[in-house]
């Protein structure tokens, strides 16, 4: 019986012990986009990051200046990006639109030259 509770032990100890190593060996890295940085990142990551940064900001992890200097970057950050993504979807919208208006002005431009030539 007791070899029993040693070998259940044992197995409990090594389990505990692989579950506490093995991130330390994993190569998953975590990476946090730089303000700099070409790449687009998607929003819900910049706010992700700037929720992160609040709670360590209020757990009095970082000072107050680096909190605002952060979140004014990511802020700045979001914005870019939602500018470069309204300006990719904006833009085969705006040629249809112009076209459309084009059509739309030389009807209307038509019509007023029907009605001076059936008034003369």
């Amino acid at each position: 019986m007791d070899y029993l509770f040693l070998a259940v032990g044992t197995v409990i100890v090594i389990t505990c012990f692989y579950f506490v190593i093995a991130p330390f060996f994993s190569n998953k890295v975590e990476s946090f986009p730089s303000i700099g940085q070409e790449s687009a990142t998607p929003l819900e990551d910049i706010y992700r990051i700037v929720n992160d940064l609040e709670m360590d900001y209020l757990m009095k992890k970082i000072s107050q200046l680096d909190y605002e200097k952060l979140k004014g970057d990511y802020h700045l950050l979001a914005a870019e990006y939602m500018n470069q993504k309204e300006s990719v979807q904006e833009a085969p919208s705006r040629k249809n639109n112009s076209k459309q208006v084009d059509q739309e002005i030389l009807r209307e431009l038509e019509l007023v030259r029907n009605k001076k030539g059936r008034k003369g």
